[in-house]
């Protein structure tokens, strides 16, 4: 169950909702079982379709035994309305925001897809959590905190920009795919606290960078379990990189859950899944007071192609419904969820 703690500014008391109809607070989530391993628990999904499994699994049955094993916490559930001026925003914002985050997140519908690779799903996860650890994060954070989250894409917009000390400055800086800092530290700062990756977009990573993967399939899991063991995993559906450095005290694992939540909950099933940048962006609004976003769209000559090479990248002709996406973080930002920097090339 996904309820939502609010705090309403005439009366000063807490209430729970189901959802933001009636309020025009941005609220935050309070992740309750069974979603509270949100960040750390992966199952294999479509998210255009679920498709029949190829395991016989008795779902219920491997969740009751999921959490008798790994303790049941509350992650992020710390957030508060006043931290942050953009948290409070009256207005008909709570429409948008209401018919998204008030929609539950369906953990009971995740099904497994059928697999090129024969493989055992239990041990998968087990030997995943055996590995990393169950920890709680941020959770020093108080109600008087306001947290700041910086969403980095690599648009060469950035270029340019001068938003190095300004990325620098937020709490949390999460960082997409392989866009570098070292030779662009002017434009996009030095400081990464968070790396979103799969294992086709895999690079080094410092010892203070979060490792997050956003899984799609099975053969993620297990190529994140061989990087840090055996590194006999070499390939997906293409060649990956068999190990890579990175803490294993800070990897985190997002739920595909999630992704589904996204697509069809924000995205409304446009397109054919949801890109990671998008996917980013409704991740921080999750854990984040504060979201401002870098390095998104199209440079202003209207070119799409990343700071650190010349690859024209023709975001709109993707798989990714990017004109809604676009839409959508229009409208966000429209009711200060979101600031998005456009750059200057």
């Amino acid at each position: 169950m996904l309820k939502f703690s609010c705090e309403n500014e005439d009366t000063n008391q807490l209430s729970y909702l189901d959802g933001l109809h009636t309020m025009s607070l941005l609220c935050k989530p309070v992740l309750t079982r069974p979603f509270s391993l949100m960040l750390i628990l992966s199952f294999q999904i479509s998210v255009q379709g679920l498709q029949p499994s190829m395991f016989r699994v008795n779902y219920t049955k491997v969740v009751d035994q999921m959490f008798s094993l790994f303790p049941d916490e509350e992650h992020y559930s710390d957030a508060g309305p006043d931290r942050c001026r953009t948290c409070a925003v009256v207005g008909n914002s709570a429409n948008l925001l209401g018919s998204h985050y008030g929609s539950l997140i369906d953990f009971h519908d995740i099904g497994l897809q059928p697999s090129m690779f024969r493989v055992n799903y239990t041990k998968v996860v087990d030997q995943m959590f055996s590995l990393f650890p169950d920890e709680e994060h941020y959770s020093d954070a108080g109600p008087d905190r306001c947290r700041t989250c910086a969403v980095v894409g690599n648009s060469a917009n950035l270029l340019g920009s001068h938003y190095g000390s300004l990325i620098d400055f937020h709490d949390i800086v999460i960082r997409i795919n392989k866009g570098p800092t070292k030779g662009y530290e002017r434009d996009v700062g030095s400081k990464t606290t968070h790396r979103i990756l799969y294992p086709e977009s895999a690079m080094d990573l410092d010892n203070s960078t979060h490792l997050v993967l956003f899984p799609f399939k099975i053969r993620d899991m297990q190529w994140l379990i061989s990087t840090f063991t055996t590194r006999h995993i070499t390939r997906t559906y293409t060649r990956v990189k068999p190990s890579i450095k990175a803490d294993e005290n800070k990897v985190m694992v997002l739920h595909p859950a999630f992704i589904k939540y996204v697509y069809e909950k924000w995205l409304l099933k446009h397109g054919r899944y949801p890109s990671t940048g998008f996917i980013t962006i409704i991740f921080a609004l999750h854990i984040c007071d504060q979201v401002n976003v870098f390095g998104f769209g199209a440079s202003s000559t209207g070119t799409w192609h990343h700071y650190f090479d010349r690859t024209r990248t023709h975001f709109k002709g993707g798989p990714h419904g990017g004109d809604f996406e676009n839409k959508t973080m229009h409208q966000l930002q429209q009711r200060n969820k979101i600031s998005v920097y456009k750059g200057y090339r």
